[in-house]
Order: C-alpha cells, then sequence, then structure tokens
C-alpha cells in the first residue's frame, strides 16, 4: 500500500512539473513571434511563466468547450444567410480587403431604393489579438444588432498580423469609414450618422481611427494649390515614424517598419516625446482619388513664386475676359530647363469661364506635361473632417488601449511572445504610438469627440477592467462625453459573443446599453 502510494506521488508531482514544462515549451516553438527564440525560451522556461502559461492555455481550452455549440450555430447561421438581407464580401480599400453590410427587413434588396427611409449605420470591428478574426464568426451577432437596434450594421474584414500591421489595421477601418460615405445610400444607410463598436482589438483600432481621424484637424498639411485640398485630406503622413529605429531592439539592425504593407502611409499621431508632430509631408492617395486629378507636382516654394505670380496675372486677364464675354481656355505649362536649374516657362490656358482652376504639371526634359482640369467633373469626396463628425459615437467592449500596460498584463500572463501584439505594434519602441490613452495627452481639450461608451466585465481574465477605467479617465480629462459601464460577472468573450442570441446571460443588459446609446445619438 505504502508503495503505492509512493508511486502515485512520484507520477502526480513528476506529472505536474513535466506537463507544464512541456507545454510552455512547444506554445513557445510553435506560436512564439520573438525572432530571438534560443534566448527567449530560456527566460520562459521559469517557474512562475511556466504555471502561468499553463493556466493560459487551459483557459483557452475550456473555451473552446464552453463555446462550441455556439461557434457551430453562428457558422450555420453565415452559411444559410437570406443574401437579400445579409450582402456578402463587399470589396472596400486598399488592402484587399472586404465587408459584409447587414440590413433590416425593410431594406432588403428587393425592395426599391426609393422606398427605403435612410438609417443609421453602426460599423463593428471584431478582435482577435490584432492576429485573428473573421467577419463571417459575427453575422449572427450583427443579425441582433440590426433586428434590436434598426441600423444597417458594417462588419468589415481588416488586415491581421502578420498580414498587415496596426497602422494597416487602422487605414482599413479609415477605407471602411469611407466606402459607407460613398457607397451606403444605395443600401439606404445614412452616411453622417455612424456608431462604432469594437470588441478588445477591435476596440482600440476604432479608438485610434477616430483619433486620426480628428487628427486632422489639428494639423495644418500643406502647402496644397487650393484645387487638390480634398485630395491632400486623404492623405496620412510618413514623417511621424521618422525611420529611426534602434539595433538593439530586437529586431536585428532592421527597420521594424519595413513589416507594413506601407498602404497606410502610416499615422502622425504621437511623436517620439509624447507630443503632436505638426511636420510631415504627404505621402500617399487614397484609391478613390485616383483619375479625378491627372497629376500633381511637388515644387519648392521658392522656385513656384514666380510662376505663382504670373498665374495670378494670368487669372486676372481670364476675369477680365469674361466680362466681356469671350471664350477662353486655359492651360498651364511649366517647363524645367535642366537638373541645374533654369527658368520656367509658364502658359495659362482655360477651359469654363469664371470656374477655371489650374493645377501645376511637371515635365522630364524630354517632354511637355499638360494638366488639364475641368471642375464640374470633379466630385466632391468626403474628407477626414467628415467622416470624423459622421461618427456620433463609439462603444468600446472590453478594449485595449494603452498598448504598453496591456503588454505587462501579457507578461504577467506568459503569453507576451505568443501574442501577435508587440510585432504588430513594431515593438516596444512603438507602443505609445499607438496607445489611445498616450495620444489623448497630446492633444488639446476640448477635443470634438464622439460620445464614447466604454464596457467592461467585472470577470475579465483578458483585458483587464483597469484599461477601461484609465482610458475613461483620461477621456474625462479633454472634456469628452465618456461613460464607463462595468458588467458584474462578465468575462472577455461573454461581452461580445451574449450579444449573438437573446437567451445568453448578458445579452438583454448589453443590447438595453447600445438601444439607449442609439437612442441618445440619433
Amino acid at each position: 500500500m505504502i508503495r503505492f502510494l509512493s508511486r502515485m506521488a512520484v507520477i502526480a508531482v513528476s506529472t505536474s512539473v513535466v506537463v507544464p514544462y512541456t507545454v510552455a515549451t512547444l506554445c513557445h516553438l510553435l506560436y512564439s513571434h520573438d525572432p530571438q527564440k534560443g534566448r527567449s525560451l530560456l527566460r520562459s522556461l521559469k517557474p512562475k511563466r511556466v504555471y502561468a502559461l499553463s493556466v493560459a492555455v487551459m483557459q483557452k481550452m475550456v473555451l473552446y468547450v464552453r463555446y462550441a455549440h455556439l461557434y457551430i450555430q453562428w457558422n450555420q447561421y453565415y452559411m444559410t444567410a437570406d443574401p437579400s438581407i445579409m450582402v456578402k464580401n463587399l470589396a472596400y480599400g486598399r488592402n484587399n480587403c472586404c465587408l459584409d453590410l447587414h440590413l433590416p427587413l425593410s431594406h432588403r434588396l428587393i425592395q426599391p431604393i426609393s422606398k427605403r427611409e435612410n438609417k443609421p449605420v453602426v460599423v463593428f470591428v471584431y478582435g482577435g489579438a490584432w492576429s485573428s478574426g473573421d467577419k463571417s464568426m459575427y453575422g449572427a451577432l450583427c443579425a441582433q444588432l440590426v433586428e434590436s437596434l434598426d441600423v444597417l450594421v458594417c462588419c468589415p474584414n481588416h488586415s491581421t498580423y502578420p498580414q498587415g500591421c496596426v497602422d494597416d489595421m487602422i487605414q482599413d477601418i479609415v477605407d471602411c469609414i469611407q466606402w459607407i460615405h460613398n457607397c451606403i445610400h444605395d443600401y439606404g444607410g445614412d452616411k453622417n450618422k455612424i456608431m462604432l463598436i469594437g470588441h478588445s482589438s477591435g476596440a482600440h483600432l476604432c479608438s485610434m481611427t477616430l483619433l486620426e481621424l480628428l487628427h486632422d484637424q489639428q494639423l495644418h498639411v500643406g502647402p496644397f494649390p487650393p484645387e487638390v485640398t480634398e485630395a491632400a485630406s486623404m492623405l496620412f503622413h510618413e514623417s511621424h515614424y521618422g525611420r529611426q529605429f534602434s539595433h538593439n531592439s530586437g529586431h536585428g539592425g532592421k527597420d521594424p517598419l519595413e513589416d507594413s504593407s506601407g498602404s497606410s502611409e502610416s499615422f502622425a499621431v504621437v511623436s517620439e516625446n509624447g507630443n503632436s508632430n505638426k511636420e510631415g509631408e504627404a505621402s500617399g492617395m487614397d484609391s478613390s482619388m485616383a483619375g479625378t486629378l491627372t497629376s500633381m507636382v511637388e515644387v519648392s516654394h521658392s522656385d513656384i513664386t514666380p510662376e505663382l505670380e504670373q498665374m495670378q496675372s494670368s487669372t486676372a486677364a481670364v476675369k477680365h475676359s469674361a466680362e466681356k464675354g469671350d471664350s477662353v481656355e486655359s492651360k498651364l505649362e511649366m517647363q524645367d530647363q535642366g537638373s541645374g536649374g533654369g527658368d520656367h516657362g509658364v502658359k495659362v490656358h482655360s477651359q469654363e469661364v469664371g470656374e477655371a482652376e489650374e493645377e501645376s504639371g511637371e515635365e522630364d526634359d524630354d517632354n511637355d506635361s499638360v494638366v488639364t482640369v475641368r471642375p464640374k467633373d470633379i466630385e466632391r469626396h468626403s474628407t477626414l473632417i467628415d467622416m470624423a463628425h459622421s461618427i456620433k459615437a463609439f462603444v468600446g467592449l472590453a478594449g485595449v488601449y494603452h498598448i504598453g500596460d496591456h503588454y505587462q498584463f501579457e507578461t504577467w500572463r506568459g503569453i507576451e511572445h505568443m501574442s501577435g501584439m508587440m510585432p504588430a505594434m513594431y515593438g516596444p519602441e512603438h507602443f505609445e504610438r499607438f496607445s489611445p490613452s498616450t495620444i489623448l495627452l497630446s492633444l488639446e481639450a476640448p477635443i470634438s469627440l464622439p460620445r464614447m461608451v466604454l464596457v467592461h466585465g467585472t470577470d475579465d481574465y483578458v483585458v483587464p477592467v483597469t484599461s477601461s477605467q484609465k482610458f475613461t479617465e483620461r477621456l474625462s480629462r479633454v472634456a469628452a462625453d465618456v461613460s464607463l459601464r462595468l458588467i458584474p460577472e462578465c468575462d472577455h468573450y461573454d461581452i461580445c459573443f451574449d450579444l449573438m442570441k437573446p437567451s445568453r446571460r448578458f445579452h438583454a443588459s448589453l443590447m438595453t446599453l447600445l438601444l439607449e446609446t442609439t437612442n441618445s445619438v440619433f
């Protein structure tokens, strides 16, 4: 008997040691994003980190069992959904993304457009630690939002790591909002009434998108000719990053920003010292503006001043001719006389009396470049400020709002190298740049933010409730309309997945909160 008990004790002790260390080693080798796996593996095998990671793995396994039935249901719903109320895979943006649009019964595609009353639009941005997730998982959730809130719901896929980094993800959300401004009227939606709902990392992307859109109000991006102001407003600014990196930062001397797809041209939010960066030149153009302008020229201020003086005198001549009723054509031509400098010849040639607009063009040594702009042919596009003003509310469900704090929490759980957050943010040296809580400190109050509603479960073990509490405090400092709602006994996944079915425990309280928000802003 004593021998049997001794043997069982040895087996129990060995199992409690061997299994956790085996799990920790396999997880690190299979899922670690750390480029120096050997050194980080040694750190991860410390007893405290091993058992913390084992607990996180067990929680994940319990999660799969707990939501297995719901997983089958949401997949079945998505595959069998009525195509007249769920329009799938609408292409948008520049990163080859697509979105699903969920329509109320009154806005089914079989209904004539004239009979559809324009309704508000909700954009749901799912979570997934910046490295996973798909819109097909949330069809049932979006259907419940449509039914309960009487809105159109847009659920976009967005870039995830390693296919894209955080600036690509934010750009995708901006592009989704732009798609709504350009196309939602075809489905009976009101582009001026938008509400963002984000869960976990999706809440982080929504808050970053809001701050990026509002940031354009505080920075003057220029100089641009007046006729291309709206095109310029769709540009993001690359000088924010400065492309500076350390050889000791864990990237082996490689610029960490090279991993980005480059589609977003980066975001001017916070400089290295935490202040807003008010320098920068436009480096990319939204694809929707392509074809609107034939070409653009970048000319230094000292070089273009003489030409502008001649353009002004020529414009005066055009207006004088217009008063006489003459038919005038205008053409602007600038000729570079060689790489060493030289005179620039300017010819003005115009085509619509009283509405002529000139655009400078640059020409090579061999060719004359002529740019003709017809103002009546240019359709006005929504600017970043237009899009910011159209967002009336943001609801963050268990969101991450300070990357540095969340990284410390992930380290405490032993999963920081398995999480896609650190590489998606280009490494720890860029955490502050992508932390909404930090960015708020660099902006001058008051800020014209929409209504901000932060919701968090008290039993959340993935994102601590302090994340929303600290962000609420920062928002209050800038005079934002913010409220924090804590859901007792609700964890990180209940706060999202319980919206999928009315029978689930927290569905009623969460949907009531969302309904109150929509009624207060729409």
